[in-house]
């Protein structure tokens, strides 16, 4: 099992808009790829929609992942197979995880005519959001057989600061007593 090295941002970087010159730098692969392909299909307007899909789908990868809340943490599993532990990133924020890795494939070819492949290298992204704030210092993700595992502990309720569930019971109960 490879261990993965969590970058931790604070809770003010919580939002996609701190990662904007990855976002930036993705949408202009895709902007370049979708006007190739416009240009491969003859210049012809009317699919310029289809040309960006295609795009999308050639350059970019989300992953299957899971969430599953447990009574004090997180845990989550995405799939990334073939990929290395030093290939992949994990960003974390009270909010969400972010996972990010280029899955560049090179292959040679020795001979031989290549027909297609499907080999191309793809920016893996994906975003989990948590529903509760976790605690950036108490999280871990792990490699083993093309899933990375990641767990977050929930963030504990600060004593002044009851929990939700039970203000919202408290004052089920101030009203019933009112009535």
């Amino acid at each position: 099992m490879a261990k993965i090295t969590i970058h931790k941002r604070p809770p003010e970087e919580t939002s996609l808009a701190q990662f904007p010159q990855d976002i930036e730098n993705l949408y202009e692969q895709i902007r370049n790829r979708a006007l190739a392909l416009f240009h491969e299909r003859g210049s012809t307007p009317g699919r310029e929609l289809d040309d960006w899909i295609r795009a999308e789908r050639e350059l970019l990868c989300v992953p299957q992942s899971e969430l599953v809340e447990h009574e004090t943490e997180y845990s989550m599993a995405v799939s990334v197979p073939g990929l290395e532990a030093s290939q992949i990133e994990v960003s974390a924020s009270p909010d969400r995880v972010v996972v990010k890795a280029d899955s560049a494939q090179k292959r040679e070819h020795r001979g031989g005519r290549v027909h297609f492949s499907e080999l191309a290298g793809r920016q893996l992204y994906r975003s989990i959001r948590f529903p509760e704030p976790i605690d950036v210092d108490k999280i871990s993700a792990n490699l083993k057989n093309g899933i990375l595992t990641i767990k977050a502990s929930k963030q504990q309720a600060s004593a002044e600061a009851p929990p939700k569930k039970a203000a919202r019971a408290r004052q089920s109960r101030a009203k019933e007593q009112k009535a």
